[in-house]
């Protein structure tokens, strides 16, 4: 149920809950009693963290212009040869 603001002309504003279906029933000033008008107002909205709103921008920047990031390549370590497994035991076939 959405909360409306209205405002007498005496008194000033003050809110009301009222459901949707109701969105243009007349309002009455809950301190005088006279007749008040509806005052259009910017929704709740959240807020959200810095850290979030970041993100959001570069993700939404990067749809139309990705970066370009110039790295080296990663040094390929040369292949080590196995160990050779020294048993107490050569006889002994290990895994």
């Amino acid at each position: 149920m959405p909360l409306y603001e209205f405002r007498c002309g005496t008194c000033g504003s003050f809110q009301e809950w009222r459901p949707m279906s109701e969105f243009d029933r007349p309002a009455y000033c809950p301190h005088c009693q006279a007749g008040a008008k509806r005052v259009i107002t910017a929704p709740l909205v959240y807020t959200t963290t810095p850290s979030y709103r970041k993100a959001r921008y570069l993700e939404e920047k990067s749809a139309h212009e990705p970066e370009v990031v110039v790295r080296q390549p990663p040094r390929q370590e040369q292949p080590t040869r196995p160990k050779p497994v020294v048993s107490r035991h050569p006889w002994a076939v290990s895994s």
